[in-house]
C-alpha cells in the first residue's frame, strides 16, 4: 500500500493539471529515441501509469511496438540508452499487468551482454556494466545466465584497488567545461559506489556468497570514511579526486538524499539499527533545509532535480512513516510546479544540461517530462510507483 504525499487540495488540483499538460504533450512527440533515460521508454511508463491513475485505456501500444523493433538494430546495450533499459521497461510493464508480450520478452538472448559486462572499464550505474546487471537482476534471469553476473565480478576484480579495507575504484571526471579527465571517486547514485552497494545487495539476495558479502561490507566502510566532519552541512562529498572533496546537494545523482538512500537498504537488509539511525539523520537534517538556491536545484528533473527530491522523501517517508518526510516531500512537489515556468517548454518544463548551456526540451525519464510525471502522479495517488526500482529506491 502506497500512501500519498500531497494532502492540500489546491496543490492536487494543480497537479492533475499538469498531469494533463505532460500526457497532452506526447502527442507533439515525434523523436526515434527509445531510450529510458531522454526516450520513449519513458513515454511508456509515464502513459501506463497515468492511465492506470485515470482508470482508462492505456493507448501506448505504438510507442511500445517501436520499443521491439528497437532491438532489430541496437545501437547500445548500456541501461540508459541501450537494451538494458528497454528490457527493464517491457518486463516491468508486464510485471505489473500493463502488458501481456507472451514469450517476446522471455525468449530474449541475454548472452549478447557478455562482452560488454565483461569489457567495460566503468562499473558505471547509468552507463556501464553495473546498469546491465541490474536490469537483468531485475528481470530475474534464468540461472543458466548466472555467468553473466560472474563476469561483473571478475570487472570489479580487475578495477578495484588493492586496499584490505575497502572495496574502491576511480572513475574518470571532467571537472570544468574543456578540461582533460582527471581520475576520482564518485558517490553519486547515477555513477559511483551507493550504486554499486544496491546492486551487489540484489545479487547478493539472489546467491548468498560470501565474497559478495566482503563486497557489500568493504563498499558501505569505503563509503563512511569519506564524510564530512560535522561542520559541514552536508555528509559525503559527491566526488573525491586528489583528495579534495567536492560539495554535495540534494539531487538523485550526486547527493547526500541518494547516499542516504543506499546506507537506508542496506541497514535494512541486514539489520544494522545504527545505520539506519543514521541514514534517517540525514533525511531529517536536510528536511529542515528547503532553501532551492542554496541547494542549486536548477530544474525539476529526477536525475538533479526537484522531482527527484520530492520522490526520494516520497519514498523514505512510505518506508518509515514519518510525518516530516510526507511534509518534506509535499514542500518540493511545490517547487517542482513552480519550475513549470518556461513557455516554449514542455508542459512549462525546461531541462538543464550544464553551466553556459542553454536549457533544453526532453520528454524521458531521467531529465525530462515523463519522469516529472511520474513522480507527480504518486504524490496525489495511492498506486505504488514501482516504476521507481529504476532509481535504485525500492
Amino acid at each position: 500500500m502506497w500512501n500519498k504525499i500531497i494532502k492540500n487540495d489546491d496543490l492536487v488540483s494543480k497537479v492533475e493539471k499538469k498531469l494533463k499538460e505532460i500526457s497532452k504533450s506526447f502527442d507533439t512527440y515525434d523523436e526515434s529515441d527509445c531510450s529510458l533515460f531522454l526516450g520513449q521508454s519513458g513515454l511508456v511508463l509515464f502513459m501506463a501509469y497515468h492511465s492506470k491513475h485515470k482508470e482508462r485505456l492505456n493507448e501506448s501500444e505504438a510507442y511500445v511496438q517501436e520499443l521491439f523493433d528497437y532491438f532489430q538494430e541496437p545501437d547500445n546495450l548500456n541501461f540508459s540508452f541501450g537494451i538494458a533499459g528497454i528490457l527493464h521497461t517491457l518486463y516491468h510493464l508486464e510485471k505489473e499487468d500493463f502488458f501481456d508480450f507472451e514469450d517476446n520478452i522471455s525468449d530474449f538472448d541475454y548472452s549478447i551482454f557478455h562482452e560488454f559486462i565483461s569489457n567495460d572499464t566503468s562499473l558505471d550505474f547509468l552507463h556501464g556494466n553495473t546498469g546491465v546487471v541490474f536490469s537483468l537482476l531485475e528481470q530475474n534471469i534464468g540461472s543458466k545466465y548466472d555467468y553473466l553476473f560472474d563476469a561483473w565480478l571478475a570487472s570489479i576484480d580487475r578495477i578495484k584497488e588493492n586496499d584490505p579495507n575497502f572495496l574502491k575504484w576511480k572513475v574518470d571526471f571532467t571537472l570544468a567545461k574543456d578540461e582533460h579527465p582527471t581520475e576520482g571517486y564518485s558517490f553519486g547514485l547515477a555513477h559511483g559506489v551507493p550504486s554499486i552497494i544496491l546492486v551487489l545487495l540484489k545479487l547478493f539476495d539472489r546467491k548468498k556468497d560470501f565474497k559478495l558479502l566482503q563486497y557489500l561490507n568493504k563498499s558501505i566502510d569505503f563509503l563512511l570514511s569519506v564524510r564530512f566532519d560535522a561542520s559541514s552541512e552536508f555528509y559525503f562529498p559527491s566526488q573525491l579526486v586528489n583528495n579534495d572533496k567536492t560539495d554535495s546537494n540534494l539531487a538523485w545523482c550526486y547527493g547526500d538524499l541518494g547516499v542516504a538512500m543506499a546506507i537506508f537498504q542496506y541497514a535494512k537488509y541486514f539489520d544494522k539499527r545504527d545505520l539506519v539511525a543514521f541514514a534517517l539523520e540525514i533525511f531529517t537534517k536536510h528536511s529542515s533545509k528547503r532553501d532551492v538556491l542554496t541547494y542549486t536545484v536548477v530544474d525539476a528533473s529526477i536525475c538533479h532535480g526537484s522531482a527527484g527530491i520530492a520522490h526520494i522523501y516520497a519514498r523514505i517517508y512510505n518506508y518509515t512513516n514519518i510525518e516530516l518526510y510526507r511534509e518534506t516531500a509535499e514542500y518540493w512537489y511545490g517547487i517542482t510546479l513552480e519550475k513549470a515556468e518556461h513557455p516554449d517548454g514542455i508542459a512549462g518544463y525546461k531541462q538543464f544540461h550544464g553551466k553556459d548551456e542553454p536549457l533544453v526540451n526532453e520528454f524521458g525519464l531521467f531529465e525530462g517530462v515523463s519522469g516529472i510525471g511520474l513522480s507527480l502522479i504518486s504524490a496525489i495517488s495511492n498506486i505504488e510507483p514501482k516504476w521507481d526500482r529504476t532509481l535504485l529506491l525500492s
